[in-house]
């Protein structure tokens, strides 16, 4: 149920440019609870983020494609955390192949996932890094934070 949701209540920005994507990723994290603000290229995304966390509301979790149009993830994800960005990002990429997760990690992902995006794994992960136990059962704000 939605009530005992560990995203009810919880704001996430998805950083994607395809629209059907979007929508569905929308769908399934809303209908968890989570409230969603959505962009479509890394500049956009990224300046959302920086802007939601310079008025004292940063995002609890921002879900960032890796190949986008004008800026990709990689590069967004990287001027974000060159920017003193904290909250959890979580790379979203149809690259499934061997060094694609480091890749991520390198930019400054905090974990990663592939598409075409399963519904369970979404919202298992999004669960997993707002609600405080992250990959190795370690609180990932806190790795985050002493890194």
């Amino acid at each position: 149920p939605i009530g005992s949701s560990p995203l009810r209540g919880r704001r996430i920005l998805f950083v994607e440019d395809g629209p059907d994507n979007r929508r569905l990723v929308c769908f399934h994290l809303k209908l968890a609870g989570a409230t969603v603000e959505t962009a479509e290229n890394g500049r956009i995304g990224h300046d959302a983020a920086m802007a939601a966390a310079g008025m004292g509301t940063p995002f609890d979790l921002v879900f960032m494609d890796m190949q986008m149009p004008e800026m990709d993830g990689y590069a967004a994800t990287s001027l974000l955390r060159s920017e003193g960005y904290r909250s959890p990002i979580v790379a979203l990429t149809a690259h499934a192949m061997n060094g694609d997760r480091e890749k991520c990690i390198a930019a400054g992902c905090d974990d990663y996932i592939t598409k075409p995006i399963d519904r369970d794994i979404l919202l298992r992960t999004a669960s997993r890094w707002v609600g405080g136990a992250g990959l190795d059962g370690t609180n990932p704000m806190a790795v985050a934070a002493a890194a």
